[in-house]
């Protein structure tokens, strides 16, 4: 018995009989100290012992256990009536040096522990096979300095006070860190009922940390590089062991003018719901610095992946009963610009209630200005509700867009966070000039309107489907979408499919905007099973030619007829008489048209009819001299291949039928 509450059995080997100078090889089966520190396997050697009346004392002692490992140092013990201390002095131990001090007194005990210089190397090694080995960690280094002391009565712990501080720390594997520089401090107390009240501190001066919390967004698994100069972490909490429930006071987290985190709630870590109740506030008070770290994880795989935001974002979120009761996000002055997807906000301010249930909110979000490509919408002010999970648009808003408005008549949102997640909405576009939206995506300026009608747009597995249908009223006709969807939208490769229908376009107003030659008459046509990725076309259906019994007179210019000989590859053009060619400059047609069916990056081309000698015709003469006709021989054509010809066509000059 080593004072109250140290209890040793063992075996002595050999028997001790006391002298100085003697040594002693002890063998022990199990020890226990307070506070149920328990030691199995235990080999005592010690060297030059010194045996009196009220204590004994060794000058070189040896301790070896395999959870130990070797322990080397002084040991003295003294014992006057209640009062028992055992001093373990000048240890090394893991490349440490120190001192570990127990007292007993009436019941009563203290321990004290001082070690500066762990070195985390040897202690990774000794300790591998429970701890390393299973985490996968490897490469570990850098040292500690640990001081702490515990106070107790009988085999219970009643407070503790430690210090730890690390310096360049370094692993690898699920998480990682280089050259890390830190210091924790804890304070605990025994309370009634077994009860542990608790405080802490850790500050972080220096070095980067790499952490993977270990769950998957969008089949990736995000990870948080952080560079920990300022970063502190305080909690107060109390932890009940017979309830296996640990209620935090308070616990903050600031990462100097980048990150501050408050929470407090109840956490049950042993069960399948672990927060019995959470609240928690979080503002990234400087985008710039905190998305890369904070936000740009878990946007991985996403449009948003490499965003330049700016401004300040708050986080409000509430859990009740192991269940996300609320989730509210606060933004001040936010900017945000991704150059790839062509996307941009400027000054969003407001908050966005995404989850709300057992009661309703209402809120306000307005943003200054919406850029998609070189296409600007706003300003906007949406007045908003959520409740029970739903959140949706109070009132029908109309967002400028040009010298039109897109109206969003009404919009829907729920279970926002889970696999469920829909949103629903119904929007209408004010005609717009199409002049002004060519011009503003730099694109070869058309004229007309556009307008459009969506009732039913609908998201949900992450598919975007518009219903109803997209018009623009172009050269006198129309181009209608419609069976619109949009797969995976907001990942880093769209697929977008739908079907197009041309109705009475005309061919004078289209041809007169591009160099493409002069050509009089109508064109219908549609583009079916119409599907891109990432904005290039894969397949598609497309046939364009005249309409039946189109009204519309039917002429044909030399430079037209080359451009459209020039598309079809390997073409000709055949008049009645050459030898009068030269003298017309335009000819009459009675039906032009031409067909591509795209799979593989080829195009399988077509016209308005066969040729007897294989081709097809792209132009069919009319009645009424001049006439002339248009062949095709090629009837595959490579993707790229037609539109650099497209390109060259409506952009030179180009060659005259003479």
């Amino acid at each position: 018995m080593l004072g109250r509450g140290a209890c040793i059995a063992c075996a002595l080997l050999p028997a001790v009989s006391g002298t100085a100078g003697s040594e002693l090889a002890l063998s022990i089966g199990r020890v226990e100290l307070p506070p149920r520190l328990a030691l199995s396997d235990v080999h005592v050697h010690c060297s030059g012992w010194v045996l009196n009346d009220d204590d004994a004392a060794c000058r070189r002692f040896e301790i070896r256990q395999p959870w130990l490992g070797l322990l080397r140092g002084s040991l003295r013990v003294r014992s006057s009536g209640a009062h028992t201390e055992i001093a373990f002095t000048d240890i090394a131990w893991a490349g440490a040096r120190g001192r570990i001090v127990w007292r007993w007194n009436r019941g009563h005990w203290t321990l004290r522990c001082r070690l500066s210089g762990i070195d985390l190397s040897q202690l990774a090694r000794l300790h591998g096979r429970w701890i390393t080995e299973p985490s996968g960690y490897t490469d570990i280094q850098g040292s500690a300095d640990v001081r702490f002391e515990l106070g107790g009565a009988g085999k219970e712990a009643a407070r503790v006070q430690a210090v730890i501080g690390v310096r360049t720390v370094g692993f690898n594997g699920p998480d990682a860190a280089q050259d890390l520089a830190a210091k924790m401090e804890l304070r605990a107390a025994a309370r009634p009922r077994k009860r542990w009240v608790a405080s802490s501190r850790l500050e972080f001066t220096r070095g980067q940390l790499y952490l993977e919390p270990g769950f998957t967004l969008g089949g990736a698994r995000p990870g948080f590089a952080l560079e920990t100069p300022g970063l502190v972490l305080r909690i107060n909490a109390e932890w009940d062991p017979s309830a296996g429930k640990l209620d935090v006071f308070d616990l903050v987290l600031d990462h100097r003018k980048t990150l501050r985190l408050g929470a407090s709630g109840s956490f049950r870590p042993f069960t399948s719901k672990p927060w019995d109740a959470l609240r928690l506030n979080a503002s990234l008070l400087d985008l710039r610095k905190a998305y890369p770290m904070y936000l740009q994880p878990l946007l991985i795989g996403t449009v948003l992946r490499d965003i330049k935001p700016a401004g300040r974002l708050g986080i409000d979120a509430r859990i009740t009963a192991g269940v996300l009761a609320q989730l509210r996000l606060v933004f001040s002055e936010v900017s945000a610009r991704e150059a790839q997807a062509g996307f941009e906000i400027r000054s969003l301010s407001g908050q966005l209630p995404l989850l709300a249930h057992g009661q309703r909110l209402r809120s306000r979000l307005r943003f200054a200005q919406l850029k998609l490509e070189r296409l600007a919408f706003g300003p906007v002010d949406l007045d908003i509700e959520s409740q029970e999970g739903e959140l949706h648009l109070a009132r029908p808003v109309g967002i400028p867009v040009l010298d039109g408005k897109l109206w969003i008549e009404s919009l829907r949102a729920d279970d926002f966070g889970r696999d469920e997640f829909f949103l629903q909405a119904d929007i209408k576009v004010e005609p717009f000039s199409l002049a002004r939206f060519t011009r503003a995506l730099g694109w070869h300026p058309l004229s007309g309107r556009f307008s459009g009608v969506a009732p039913g747009i609908d998201y949900r597995n992450d598919t975007l489907r518009v219903g109803g249908a997209l018009r623009a009223q172009v050269f006198d006709g129309a181009v209608v979408v419609q069976n619109l969807y949009i797969h995976d939208p907001f990942g880093p490769v769209p697929v977008l499919t739908a079907d197009i229908s041309v109705r009475d376009l005309d061919l004078e107003a289209l041809t007169g905007t591009f160099s493409f030659g002069k050509i009089e008459g109508g064109l219908g046509g549609r583009v079916r099973d119409l599907r891109l990725e990432d904005g290039q076309p894969l397949a598609f259906d497309a046939e364009f030619s005249t309409p039946a019994k189109d009204p519309k007179p039917h002429r044909i210019s030399q430079r037209a007829v080359d451009s459209l000989t020039s598309l079809g590859g390997g073409g000709s053009a055949n008049t009645f008489s050459r030898a009068l060619l030269g003298l017309f400059d335009t000819f009459s047609y009675a039906r032009l048209g031409i067909t591509c069916r795209l799979r593989n990056g080829v195009c399988a081309m077509g016209g308005v009819g066969p040729v007897e000698d294989g081709g097809y015709y792209i132009v069919k003469r009319g009645r009424v001299p001049p006439v002339i006709d248009v062949k095709g021989y090629n009837r595959s054509v490579a993707w790229r291949t037609l539109i650099d010809r497209l390109k060259r066509v409506t952009a030179a000059e180009g060659a005259v039928v003479k």
